[in-house]
């Protein structure tokens, strides 16, 4: 065994244990998250089995030699592939993704299925790239092929979901950093499939230890559902609390009638921009029709640190109204409403502007609300 297949193995079991402990995890909090976090579990189920059982096989029988194009696990990765869109679509635009939809998505893998039992073919095992070239007139061969190809529309199929900013739990930024990475571990995997290089295994395998640790990690600890109904968007004047400084007009000073400070709070207000999470100081500075650098001397004249300091003072402060004007509404449904979409992100900036922990806050509210 050569060092490649010695590390590729020990990758391969400890990939099989952390999306076990991922599976324990997520049945254990299954009951905080949304409908995306079950498709998560059914997702980590499967890998968790895909994982073992080629473990579990090398302990109880001879190790099965390295080939290219292998049906059974073209068939089991396409099906894998198509599991691990479930999740994304579902972050991206939660309910989208009904029944019908579903059977649609995996129409393409029942149909190569049922025409591999149904055709009467002979699997040629192939062992390198020449072989396939050799051999692509057999319809064995050509079918691997195609079942090959059909992986190649799943790894885009994330960008023709409809993405609607106050109806998704994630921003644009995860929706590039998901997509780019499973279209990585599918060239990676592709290599494998085509070339057999045994090299190529072990790197494909650390991609996909690495995704699924973040992945977990990020719906466990990060992402905030999105709020079942409609949040309003009127919302009433803060009260004089002690935890509570004014948010964002004690940062301002300066220049309150420059007139880009003046048009740039006008439109703010107006249209609550600080509620898009994919609002960049790029986009925002377009709709001012200046330069992104006109747009930094402003902010910074008046008081701020820049771009960010402002955006997110204008996010807390709106969070901080919602939850004081309905009781109903939950410290995480105000920051999604407001455009957060990571809960340490929200309580990173709600300590430090606020002085006190979400939680803290919470309690402090309903202790003042019992005692009026």
């Amino acid at each position: 065994m050569s060092i490649y297949e010695k590390l590729a193995n020990l990758i391969l079991n400890f990939t099989a244990c952390t999306f076990l402990v991922s599976l324990i995890f997520l049945w254990l909090r299954r009951r905080q998250g949304d409908r995306a976090r079950y498709f998560l579990i059914f997702t980590c189920l499967y890998g968790t089995l895909s994982f073992f059982v080629p473990i579990t096989l090398s302990y109880t029988a001879a190790p099965m030699p390295v080939s290219v194009l292998c049906a059974y696990n073209l068939i089991g990765g396409l099906f894998y592939l198509i599991l691990f869109h479930l999740y994304p679509i579902e972050v991206i635009s939660p309910g989208w993704l009904t029944p019908k939809r579903t059977v649609m998505l995996f129409m393409p893998w029942v149909l190569l299925v049922v025409a591999w039992i149904a055709l009467p073919m002979t699997i040629r095992e192939l062992h390198s790239f020449g072989e396939i070239i050799q051999y692509i007139g057999e319809p064995n061969v050509w079918f691997r092929v195609l079942i090959l190809l059909t992986i190649l529309p799943y790894n885009i199929m994330i960008f023709v979901v409809p993405h609607n900013w106050m109806r998704s739990s994630v921003s644009n930024r995860w929706i590039y950093f998901y997509s780019t990475v499973i279209i990585c571990i599918g060239i990676v995997y592709d290599i494998f499939t085509l070339t057999g290089l045994i090299i190529v295994l072990p790197v494909h395998l650390t991609l996909f230890l690495i995704f699924c640790i973040l992945i977990v990690y990020q719906e466990l600890f990060i992402r905030i559902p999105v709020p079942a109904g409609n949040q309003p968007r009127a919302v009433a004047t803060i009260p004089e609390w002690t935890p509570v400084l004014n948010i964002f007009s004690q940062k301002q000073k300066g220049t309150k009638n420059h007139p880009v400070w003046i048009e740039l709070n006008k439109i703010m207000t107006n249209d609550a921009l600080w509620r898009d999470p994919n609002l960049t100081q790029d986009s925002l500075s377009a709709k001012l029709c200046i330069s992104r650098s006109s747009l930094a001397t402003v902010i910074r004249e008046s008081g701020f640190s820049g771009y960010k300091e402002y955006l997110n003072r204008c996010r807390i402060e709106d969070a901080l109204k919602i939850i004081n004007s309905d009781r109903t509404v939950s410290i995480y449904q105000a920051f999604f409403t407001v455009g957060y979409r990571s809960r340490r992100t929200a309580k990173q900036y709600f300590q430090e502007y606020v002085g006190c922990t979400p939680a803290e806050y919470m309690n402090w509210l309903e202790k003042s609300r019992n005692e009026v």
